[in-house]
């Protein structure tokens, strides 16, 4: 889940290592994964019962690492939409996307979290850096503060290599999801920084302290209508999981003798390495216009041309109001091939206010409003 305000220093995950696979693990691991254990008792996380960092995939540890971290765990619930918990979700989500992972060669899967249990940002990205992963991706839900956005996105670190990395990695998913979700809307990748120029989400954060490229995963919104046929059922959190898994496996050009997959000749090309920090882009849409193409006061319709433009971020959405800003349409994809949308949408031709304002979001959700226009 992610709204504005929140901070992902709420978020929480673990995970745990069967003492008789520790040997698998090299020297430096296994004095990392002492100690992060130690660590986990002292603050009372783990137990008897619950070891620190689980192996859950039994390669040899001389090929691809990815930890998978499932979002939220214990009392951080995360979004609750409907009587439901994003922490549960996303630990099926991540269970599912383990399972099909492991069925490609070279590839060793962890977890951060197998059970209902929480971790501080900073202990995920050390469970990370103590196997060496080669990437950490972590899995959520979204949710927006007014309940208005959808689609799925991909967060990532905005410096150096974790960008390119994180950026590549994340076109690569989300095409996957277009692939097998033709009505998900792409809601882009993006990088967010905080304060002191680093990144916003803390799981980002913490993995580039460690080195580890990472990046935030946010399937769709929990709280949609457009979104709610996506995530309410088992079966669909397992469709994410897949997808998520086969993506990882494209973009390390995997293969899998057992579902006859070779990924090998098709690795994405690498997004290239920026000289700068990357930034959200903060400033709303340069351009908003409407203009009354038509009216049909018959059928009770008009005809809309919408302009927007971004040039930084591009525009994402689009509502319109045809009562002078009383009421407002529910935000609409803007499909626009270019920088003009032509829509047909009932007027108000019996309102005392019969006049049209637009709005237009960014793939910032900052919005633009257009001056208002009678008809």
């Amino acid at each position: 889940m992610l709204y504005y305000m929140r901070n992902y220093a709420r978020d929480s995950r673990t995970s745990y290592v069967h003492r008789d696979e520790i040997g698998a693990v090299s020297m430096r691991r296994k004095i990392a994964l002492l100690a992060i254990l130690l660590m986990l008792v002292t603050v009372g996380v783990a137990d008897s019962s619950n070891r620190a960092l689980q192996v859950l995939a039994k390669q040899p540890q001389d090929n691809i690492v990815i930890m998978i971290d499932p979002g939220h765990g214990g009392e951080n619930l995360g979004g609750q939409p409907e009587g439901y918990d994003e922490k549960e979700i996303t630990l099926k989500t991540a269970e599912a996307m383990r399972l099909e992972l492991e069925k490609y060669d070279g590839v060793t899967v962890y977890m951060t979290r197998t059970e209902d249990v929480e971790l501080s940002l900073k202990e995920r990205a050390e469970l990370a850096d103590a196997v060496e992963a080669d990437f950490l991706i972590s899995l959520h839900y979204n949710m927006s503060a007014a309940h208005e956005f959808y689609g799925a996105e991909v967060w990532t670190q905005s410096v150096g290599s974790n960008y390119a990395k994180g950026q590549t990695l994340g076109k690569v998913i989300l095409d996957e999801f277009a692939d097998r979700f033709p009505d998900l809307y792409n809601r882009g990748i993006k990088v967010r920084l905080g304060k002191n120029r680093a990144d916003y989400y803390g799981i980002l954060r913490e993995s580039t302290k460690k080195g580890i490229p990472a990046i935030i995963v946010e399937h769709c919104y929990m709280d949609h209508d457009k979104d709610a046929d996506f995530c309410d059922m088992d079966t669909d959190y397992a469709l994410f999981g897949k997808a998520d898994a086969t993506a990882v496996a494209k973009y390390f050009g995997l293969k899998s003798a057992e579902l006859k997959t070779d990924y090998s000749e098709s690795v994405p090309k690498q997004i290239a390495i920026p000289r700068k920090i990357m930034r959200q882009d903060v400033t709303p849409p340069e351009v908003t216009e409407v203009e009354i193409a038509y009216q049909d006061t018959k059928e009770g319709m008009l005809g809309l041309r919408i302009k927007a433009e971004d040039e930084e971020s591009g525009i994402l959405y689009f509502s319109c109001s045809v009562d002078g800003g009383q009421t407002w349409s529910m935000l609409q994809r803007w499909n626009a091939s270019g920088k003009v949308h032509r829509v047909k949408v009932p007027g108000k031709f019996y309102a005392n206010s019969r006049t049209v304002i637009v709005r237009s979001y960014n793939g910032y959700d900052v919005m633009t409003e257009s001056n208002p226009v009678s008809y």
